[in-house]
């Protein structure tokens, strides 16, 4: 038994150290006492006496009285869950506020720089990683010059977003291989217009509701995310009109 990695995991899910050490260290005991868990944990009593209660309150150690003795004795480690439930609970009732913090400073900016294919692949996998079921994903650009520059990771991607369950639109500029992947829409999840032939584009544009992608397609390849509440309203108002014209 590995008495440290276990101390370590309960460390994780919230305990303090020495809380750790003194729950491990009564599990095995059955009702004991401050003297036996001191003994059996190399921890001073002082301390073990001051622990006891915040082991109360987690529900992990109860007191139990033999006539005018008490005791004290574990709780069975599935107690551990309810802990976490607590933990959650705690969470939510300061979510809300949290939230309104957040809020308040959307109109402030945040630009994130990726230069280079690798990066590039990394910033789709971050404005994919920040979406939510149900949420807007908005696409203008060109198909061929995007999916070209690494067609496994690409299509790896698109199956990747399709499983989310968001509402894909996509505007492609005119080209063989866009009305292909307009062919398959469904099976992509996503509803797919195409430009007029000899419109061009050498720029991504992807739109969420957190995010904004822009993604120069030309070599060398690079990408900016910005984060910016009135800059993504005017892209997304600006795709919005496109794609009520096409």
């Amino acid at each position: 038994m590995n008495l440290n990695k276990l101390t370590q995991n309960l460390i994780e899910i919230g305990l303090s150290e020495n809380e750790s050490k003194v729950y491990i260290g009564m599990l095995g005991l059955g009702p004991t006492t401050i003297l036996k868990i001191a003994s059996k944990t190399n921890i001073k009593r002082s301390t073990i006496y001051s622990l006891i209660p915040s082991l109360i309150q987690k529900k992990l150690v109860t007191i139990v009285e033999y006539g005018w003795k008490k005791m004290y004795l574990a709780d069975s480690p599935e107690k551990l869950e309810y802990m976490l439930e607590e933990r959650k609970n705690l969470f939510q009732t300061f979510l809300p506020e949290l939230t309104s913090i957040y809020s308040q400073s959307e109109t402030e900016s945040l630009t994130k720089y990726f230069n280079g294919l690798d990066e590039v692949k990394k910033a789709y996998d971050y404005i994919l990683s920040k979406v939510l079921p149900g949420e807007d994903y908005l696409v203008i650009g060109a198909q061929d010059d995007w999916y070209n520059l690494d067609p496994i990771f690409f299509e790896d991607f698109i199956s990747r977003r399709s499983k989310i369950d968001l509402n894909i639109r996509i505007i492609w500029s005119y080209s063989e291989l866009a009305l292909d992947f307009k062919s398959k829409q469904k099976k992509y999840g996503s509803l797919i217009k195409i430009l007029p032939k000899g419109t061009v584009f050498n720029t991504n544009f992807v739109i969420t509701k957190k995010n904004l992608l822009i993604h120069k397609l030309s070599a060398p390849t690079s990408a900016i995310i910005v984060e910016n509440k009135g800059f993504m309203d005017t892209q997304r108002n600006l795709f919005e009109i496109v794609w009520g014209l096409i």
